[in-house]
This record gives structure tokens, sequence and C-alpha cells, in this order.
């Protein structure tokens, strides 16, 4: 494992009880941020949101095989299982997230329709087009090179196969100092590399011949969530800068607690942008 992905592992392995102590639950299983709309009332319902969102958009139909990279406690995959009756891998390189994930198919009895594994996926082990569709949720962030995720979801994918993914992008090349301080101070809380812009990523998609390229912006479905974390890191910064100081908690609490503050102030400030891609795997590629 290369020195990156040993930080992000790390980085989840410790934060782990943070995300489930106040964040993520048996209903939701979700560590990602939530979509809202005009019909939710809470969190939960956001974090389900995003792949109820997902999967519309991705079309997503029973039987199909679906990869999700980046599969965080294994929320998504249970989901698809159980609401579209679909068959699921789910991969990290995070120990503790493919334990907690195997654990709770074993509880819903799910085994026979999801399996998780141990994997980088910038560099799988499965066979050239074996999914239907590779699912990516806040995860393709993590990757050191965005180019090398889309390779290797392109290899994966069977033809006519859809790649779907929900993250943050910047909108913008330059930005002021202030600006990229702020976004340095989000990456290295949450452990991302870089963030990669729209225009950058949909260059991505063309050089692999992705067609009927889709992005649906979503920042002001996001936002409600990105408060509410902002508000709790306001709170817990404190408290965990004193904890930190004591050795009862590794540094790595205290960074997340800022990048989460960042996270919201950024969006507001329209720094970046949070939104779905969508792309379909083929041998010419259009932007609509």
């Amino acid at each position: 494992m290369d020195t990156l992905n040993k930080k992000i592992s790390e980085y989840y392995d410790k934060s782990h009880p943070i995300y489930k102590y106040f964040w993520y639950n048996e209903e939701n299983l979700a560590m990602h941020y939530g979509l809202w709309d005009s019909k939710t009332s809470n969190r939960s319902e956001a974090l389900i949101n995003t792949n109820r969102v997902m999967a519309n958009i991705a079309k997503i139909k029973e039987n199909e095989v679906v990869l999700d990279a980046g599969c965080e406690v294994g929320g998504s995959s249970i989901w698809l299982a159980k609401n579209l009756k679909t068959r699921n891998v789910g991969i990290s390189i995070s120990k503790i997230h493919i334990q907690t994930a195997k654990s709770f198919v074993s509880k819903f009895g799910l085994d026979d329709k999801v399996k998780f594994y141990l994997m980088n996926f910038t560099k799988t082990r499965f066979s050239p087009e074996s999914f239907d569709v590779v699912w990516a949720t806040e995860s393709m962030c993590h990757a050191s090179s965005k180019f090398e995720f889309v390779s290797e979801a392109n290899r994966v994918l069977k033809k006519g196969g859809r790649l779907i993914v929900c993250d943050a992008f910047l909108t913008k090349n330059n930005y002021t100092e202030d600006d990229r301080r702020m976004i340095d101070e989000f990456c290295e809380g949450f452990v991302v590399p870089n963030v990669e812009t729209k225009k950058r990523f949909i260059e991505y998609l063309r050089k692999k011949k992705f067609k009927n390229i889709k992005f649906f912006n979503m920042t002001r479905n996001v936002l409600p969530s990105a408060k509410i974390i902002h508000d709790r890191c306001k709170i817990a910064l404190p408290i965990a800068k004193i904890l930190v100081a004591l050795g009862i908690y590794p540094k790595v609490i205290e960074k997340t607690a800022v990048a989460g503050i960042r996270a919201y102030e950024l969006i507001k400030k329209k720094a970046g942008v949070y939104g779905i891609f969508y792309a379909e795997k083929g041998l010419s590629a259009n932007l609509v």
C-alpha cells in the first residue's frame, strides 16, 4: 500500500468511531453528506436520498451488477440490494469499513446479494467488463489521480455500462490566497490529495470515450447537511483540541473538525460545486 492510501486507510480507521456515534446509523449506513429536497424531514432521510437520486440518474435495474467503489460501511450497496434487487460488490482500502460492512450484510441476510473486498478502486483485481454500473459516493476525491479512477472504471464496465459519481468539484483554476488556504485545510482534514475541476473531470471522461456525459448540480441540496456538519464541528473543535493535547484522541480528529467547517464555508463562497456526474461507456463521447 502506497503512502497516500495508507494515510487514507488510517484516517478512516481512526475516525470511524466519530462517524459511528455522530453521523451514520443502521437505517442509513452512510458516512457521506446527504441530499435534501422538499420532502426531506431529517438528516437520515437526506443520507438515504443520495442513494435514491444516484440510482434514479443511473437508471439501475434489478439484477444488474454494481461496483461500489469506496463503499464506506456498505450503506449504498445494502440499499441497492434491498430496494432494487441488484447484485453488489463493495471495495474499500479501510479494513474497518470492510469488516463493518460485512457485519451489516450478514445482519440483514444479504450475503447472496452483496460482497465486500479490501481493494484499491484505481487498481482492482476484477476482470474487464465485469460490471453494469460503477458507483462512487464521495470516494473518488481520495484518488490522487482522478484520471486513473476513470480509466479503471472504464476497464471494468461492460459496454454500455454506466459510471455514477457524487462528489465535490472546483469550478475554476485560480483562487484567492484565502480560498486556497481553506481548500488546503479541507483536503488535509479529510485526507483528500486534491479536488478536481468539473472541466478537467469532463476531459478525463471524454479521453476514455465515455458518452452521454451529464452533470447534476446538487449544491443547494447538500447545503443543509454541510451546515449541520459545520455547526457540529464548530462545537467539537475546542474540545477536540484539548483531547488531542492530552493524547486521548489523534490529531486527525482536530483536522477533521476544521475540514467540516471549511467545507460549508467554501460552498457558501461558491468556491466549489457539489454534484453528480453520469456517463456511459462507449466508443465516442458527447457532452449533454
